[in-house]
Order: C-alpha cells, then sequence, then structure tokens
C-alpha cells in the first residue's frame, strides 16, 4: 500500500508505467513489471496483483467518471479557429432520464453561445428519436437492453428530454427561423469573417 507522500516517488520511477484499473487480468504481467514502475488501483484489483511486493498498490481509489473536461464550447471554438468550418451538432445524448434533460439544456446553451460568438451553427441534433436496444454492448451481445437514449420509448410515450426538445422548439422557433443560414456561406475573406445570406423562413 502507498502511504502518504509516497504517490509523487512512483512519478519520477524511470520506465514505462504501467496503470491497472479494476478487477481484470494482466496476460503480460511479468514483461510489464520490466518496463517501468507497475501501479495497481482499486481495491477490487485481483489479490495477486494487490499483495504482489513489486506492485505499487493504492487501495480505497474506486474509479469514477472524470466528468466533463474541457466541454463542448472549448474544443468546438478550437476546431473553428483551425479549420474555418461552420458546424452541425450531431448525435449527442445522456443516459438517465432526468439527467438527459440536464445534458440536453446544458448542450443546448452551449451551442447557443457559440452562435453568439460567432461560430456559424448549422444544426443541431438529439440521438435517438427512439430508445436503442443493446446499445450498452455497441450490439455486440443480443441481451434486450433498453437504453433510454430516444426522445420517446419503445412504447412511443414522450420522454422528459422529450418534451424537454419540444420546449426549446417552441421557445426558440421565431428566433431560429429568423437567424437559419442557407448552404451558400462563403469562405472567411478578409479578417477570417464568415458571410451567409438568411434563407427563406419556410
Amino acid at each position: 500500500m502507498l502511504r502518504r507522500g509516497e504517490s509523487n516517488q512512483v512519478i519520477w520511477l524511470r520506465g514505462t508505467p504501467t496503470i491497472m484499473m479494476g478487477r481484470i487480468e494482466d496476460p503480460h504481467f511479468e514483461e510489464h513489471l520490466t518496463e517501468g514502475p507497475y501501479v495497481v488501483i482499486d481495491d477490487t484489483a485481483l489479490p495477486k496483483y494487490k499483495h504482489d511486493p513489486r506492485v505499487y498498490f493504492v487501495g480505497d481509489a474506486p474509479i469514477r467518471p472524470a466528468g466533463e473536461i474541457f466541454g463542448y464550447y472549448i474544443i468546438t471554438h478550437q476546431y473553428f479557429e483551425r479549420y474555418h468550418l461552420p458546424v452541425m451538432h450531431t448525435e449527442t445524448n445522456h443516459r438517465g432520464r432526468e439527467d438527459a434533460v440536464h445534458w440536453l439544456q446544458k448542450s443546448w446553451m452551449q451551442m447557443v453561445r457559440l452562435k453568439q460568438d460567432g461560430v456559424p451553427i448549422i444544426g443541431f441534433t438529439w440521438y435517438s428519436l427512439l430508445d436503442q436496444v443493446d446499445w450498452d454492448t455497441a450490439l455486440r451481445e443480443d441481451n434486450g437492453h433498453v437504453d433510454h437514449l430516444g426522445l420517446f420509448g419503445l412504447d412511443r410515450r414522450i420522454q422528459p428530454v422529450g418534451i424537454a426538445y419540444q420546449k426549446l422548439v417552441s421557445l426558440w422557433r421565431e428566433i431560429l427561423l429568423m437567424e437559419s443560414l442557407g448552404l451558400d456561406m462563403h469562405m472567411p475573406g478578409p479578417g477570417n469573417q464568415w458571410t451567409a445570406h438568411r434563407s427563406p423562413a419556410y
């Protein structure tokens, strides 16, 4: 077990480090030990790895999602500054009925801010219309597991995120019609400014 302050020592050890997380097997364990420091994180690791004297074990460190690091706004702004191309936000979703509503609102407001800051936004979509089946295994397994990612459930009943999506459309409909851009956008000229013609409001 690493004691307080010892984790900093591992950073300065030479070689290529191996970091193991979770209850998995390492078929190249002995080989990895010769390449550099071997760090095992998480109490669920197999005992043969946790208790090996050649391993640096970090206990009481369960794996948790890191969450959003940079965020869509920053990454997309960097993309536009580099490539000077219009942006369409596609295929976003979030598991969990209530979390999905928050994710939709957060994603939408980032798009609004990007547009206000001069990034040409040409579209925003939520994927998918209906919940997915076996999406958690990327369709590799036929388990019949329903992932609640859609605006509607498989029974065709609208989900909370679908209601939130309806509200967004209702609130922004007139503004979006007035600000919609056609496909005849011109490449940036002097000053790297985009120009575009407004499309008729159909």
